[in-house]
C-alpha cells in the first residue's frame, strides 16, 4: 500500500510505469529500453534481476522520485497471482510480454499455469496503454487475444513490429526494422535471434512512446 501510494503520487506528476514480464528476455529488453528512453528522458529501471516485490520495493523507496519520466520494471513470479499483485501495486501504464515457454515449470506446474501467470501483466494494463506481445512465441501468439485483442505484436513477420533482411558478420548484425510500416536500418554488435527479438521489443515500445 505504501508503494502504491507513492506510485500514484508520482504518476500525478507525470511518471509512466512500464512493466516487462515473460519466461525469458525480460532483463535484456529492460536494459535495451532503458538505453533508448534515457537518451531523451530521465528513466529509472529495476537493477540487475530485481523482479520481485521486495527488490522492487527498495528501488521505489530509495530511488524513484518526481524527477523521473519513466520507470521500467521487470516483473518475475514464482506462482500465479504474484505478477497480478505487482501490477496492482505498481500500476503499469504500458507492458511488454517477452515470450512464454517451458522454463520454470517447477514453479507453475504446467505450461497453462505459466501462460495465465504471465498474462496477469497484460490483464492489468489500462485500455489506453500500450501492450506489446511477442508473436514469435507460440504460447503468446495462441493466447493473447483471450486477454487483450488490441495487443500489438512484435517479432512475427508482417506484424506491427518486426525485422527483415538480417545480415550477420563477425562484428555483429545489420537489419531493417519495421515499426508500424516505418522502416529503419539498424546495426548492432549483437548477434542471434533472441537478441534481435529483444531489440525489436524495446525499440517498438520506445517508438510507441514517441
Amino acid at each position: 500500500q505504501k508503494i502504491r501510494r507513492k506510485i500514484m503520487r508520482l504518476k500525478k506528476a507525470g511518471l509512466q510505469v512500464i512493466g516487462i514480464t515473460g519466461s525469458y528476455g525480460k532483463t535484456s529488453v529492460k536494459e535495451f529500453l532503458y538505453q533508448l528512453l534515457n537518451y531523451s528522458y530521465k528513466t529509472l529501471k529495476t537493477p540487475e534481476s530485481y523482479n520481485t516485490l521486495f527488490g522492487i520495493r527498495k528501488v521505489v523507496d530509495l530511488e524513484l522520485d518526481e524527477t523521473y519520466k519513466y520507470f521500467i520494471c521487470e516483473m518475475g513470479a514464482y506462482k500465479r497471482g504474484e505478477i497480478k499483485e505487482l501490477a496492482e501495486t505498481l500500476l503499469p501504464d504500458h507492458g511488454i510480454l517477452t515470450g512464454i515457454n517451458e522454463q520454470h515449470l517447477e514453479r507453475f506446474g504446467c505450461l497453462e499455469n505459466t501462460v495465465r501467470a504471465k498474462f496477469e501483466l497484460v490483464d492489468n494494463i489500462p485500455t489506453e496503454g500500450n501492450v506489446l506481445v511477442n508473436g514469435a512465441s507460440k504460447s503468446v501468439e495462441e493466447n493473447y487475444s483471450k486477454y487483450r485483442k488490441d495487443a500489438l505484436i512484435y517479432s512475427k513477420w508482417g506484424s506491427d513490429f518486426y525485422i527483415k533482411n538480417v545480415r550477420t558478420a563477425k562484428n555483429g548484425s545489420a537489419f531493417t526494422m519495421v515499426l508500424q510500416k516505418e522502416e529503419i536500418f539498424v546495426q548492432t554488435p549483437l548477434v542471434g535471434k533472441s537478441n534481435l527479438e529483444n531489440i525489436v521489443a524495446a525499440a517498438s515500445m520506445a517508438y510507441l512512446l514517441g
